[in-house]
């Protein structure tokens, strides 16, 4: 964990930024899950906060990237340089790789991706496509895109639902 963190660190402090133009962000082409964090760091530069979070044992402890301009949380699990989480926060103005876009009408998510594997009054899960969505007052609110067969602990609380 600390060598992650050191790392992270170094890279941060001699990453220069070359260009202040927000990418086109589409999650499942650019963003993806089993991306390399240079990869990100490239498209994205360092993010603003670094968040250390605990699993329930080292193979599942991680580190979360918070991208706020962009609308973004990615999660990477200790000791590697894979993202294995993305979670689109409301805020996230890009798109999905199927045209579906963040504030859209739930209906427009059936559409594109058939009914759910599991749905709730507001979380509709495709765990079987590793992808959840949160819907507020009938409208896709924000989603989270997940390794299917990760250790992160919040793959397995939506996994297990």
């Amino acid at each position: 964990m600390k060598k992650l963190k050191t790392i992270l660190v170094i890279f941060f402090l001699t990453y220069a930024i070359t260009s202040t133009a927000e990418p086109s962000l589409v999650l499942g082409e650019n963003i993806k899950i089993g991306m390399d964090l240079k990869e990100v760091f490239k498209l994205l530069g360092p993010p603003d906060t670094l968040l250390t979070n605990r699993g329930t044992g080292k193979d599942s402890d991680s580190i979360a990237l918070k991208y706020p301009g962009v609308g973004l949380l990615l999660h990477v699990i200790s000791g590697t340089n894979k993202i294995e989480v993305v979670e689109a926060l409301k805020e996230f103005k890009g798109k999905f790789a199927s045209g579906l876009i963040l504030g859209s009408e739930y209906k427009k998510l059936f559409d594109i991706y058939g009914l759910p594997k599991s749905l709730s009054s507001n979380i509709a899960r495709y765990s079987d496509l590793g992808m959840q969505f949160v819907i507020v007052n009938e409208r896709v609110f924000s989603a989270t895109l997940f390794n299917k067969t990760s250790k992160h602990l919040l793959v397995r609380q939506i996994t297990s639902k």
